[in-house]
């Protein structure tokens, strides 16, 4: 069988795939769709059963908002069946192994696991249920808008030019002409306490991306986009002061936001 792997959300390059898309056409074929979620899933909806996805991993430590450590995955019957007949060689990610020990009263894990990152995920999810996962959602939707228009407001480019396939986890921009990339990055992480990240591989100096998922509202925005204002006025760019500050307030006021 050819398994399909995929990505939804790339935090390398801030694109949000169509898995939807992908999904309808992987259905018509005798293989599994696999889809690596890990910085989408908490920061919006994702339809597994609806969409037919056959195996989503997921992460502890992105839009759940938890520490780094715990790794979660769903599985549809049809990737189950594949599973039980795999004879590949495997210990510690044997599935059905894991799923046995599920079952158990109470579940439990076929080795031990990291109980108190479990605790700390439990938390989280606690919190995101608390603020009730179509706030959550809005929030990164207006967290991810806030900072494109603001950067637009500061003369910058975001790396995707359709903002249908910008995802709401993180904003890759380029690197403007004229503008040290490593030296804005480590501008704003030293000297202002506001750290992003640049581009990875061939995109290495090219672009910088400014995370907003997770457990981030509007003042960590407001944050990182005057950090953003002078860490830019020091390589001498062209934009008004303020402007990129005033964007995000105007953003969160208009969607509502801040009556909630």
């Amino acid at each position: 069988m050819v398994n399909i792997y995929t990505i939804w959300n790339e935090t390398s390059t801030g694109v949000l795939n169509d898995i939807e898309a992908v999904a309808k056409v992987v259905k018509n074929y005798p293989a599994l769709l696999i889809v690596d979620a890990i910085s989408g899933i908490g920061a919006s909806e994702l339809k597994v059963d609806e969409w037919g996805l056959d195996i989503v991993c997921g992460g502890s430590q992105k839009a759940v908002s938890a520490p780094t450590g715990v790794a979660f995955i769903s599985i549809s019957k049809k990737a189950w069946e594949s599973i039980e007949q795999s004879n590949i060689p495997k210990f510690y990610f044997d599935l059905v192994a894991a799923r046995k020990y599920v079952e158990k009263n109470p579940p439990q894990t076929p080795w031990t696991p990291g109980i108190s990152i479990i605790v700390a995920m439990n938390k989280a999810l606690d919190m995101f249920f608390e603020e009730g996962k179509e706030k959550v959602y809005l929030r990164h939707r207006v967290n991810a808008l806030a900072v494109q228009k603001a950067c637009e407001k500061l003369g910058l480019e975001c790396l995707v030019n359709d903002p249908a396939a910008r995802g709401v986890s993180v904003t890759s921009l380029k690197v403007p002409e004229g503008i040290d990339g490593k030296q804005l990055t480590k501008t704003m992480r030293v000297k202002y306490g506001v750290t992003i990240a640049g581009g990875q591989g061939k995109l290495t100096g090219l672009i910088f991306r400014i995370g907003h998922l997770g457990y981030v509202g509007i003042f960590d925005v407001l944050t990182a986009i005057s950090a953003l204002e002078f860490a830019l006025k020091e390589q001498n760019w062209n934009f008004e002061l303020g402007a990129g500050i005033v964007e995000v307030q105007k953003v969160f006021w208009e969607n509502n936001y801040m009556s909630e």
